[in-house]
């Protein structure tokens, strides 16, 4: 059985439509996945944008980083920024 913990915190940045997204993957063992991972924002009227892959190609990393590290990973932390239509304030994420 694995265990996936995932805390996410969503900042938006200058602009509404661009988002950083930080994900935590939790400590526990087996808690990192190799599984693809998406996200969807919901604002307080239940509308959405579409769904994001969180990937490399969107990945924040840090200047210390490995470029070609998996993500997602047991203790691992991870920014990524995605681009989406106007939905004003973020009230749900689903991943």
């Amino acid at each position: 059985m694995q265990i996936f913990i995932l805390f996410l915190c969503v900042i938006p940045c200058c602009l509404a439509e661009v988002w950083n997204i930080h994900v935590y993957t939790g400590n526990e063992r087996f808690a990192g996945t190799d599984s693809n991972i998406y996200i969807r924002l919901f604002n307080s009227k239940d509308e959405s944008t579409g769904e994001y892959q969180l990937t490399h190609s969107n990945w924040v990393p840090d200047s210390n980083d490995f470029l070609l590290r998996n993500l997602f990973e047991t203790g691992a932390q991870e920014r990524f920024r995605i681009r989406t239509e106007d939905i004003g304030s973020v009230a749900k994420i689903h991943v």
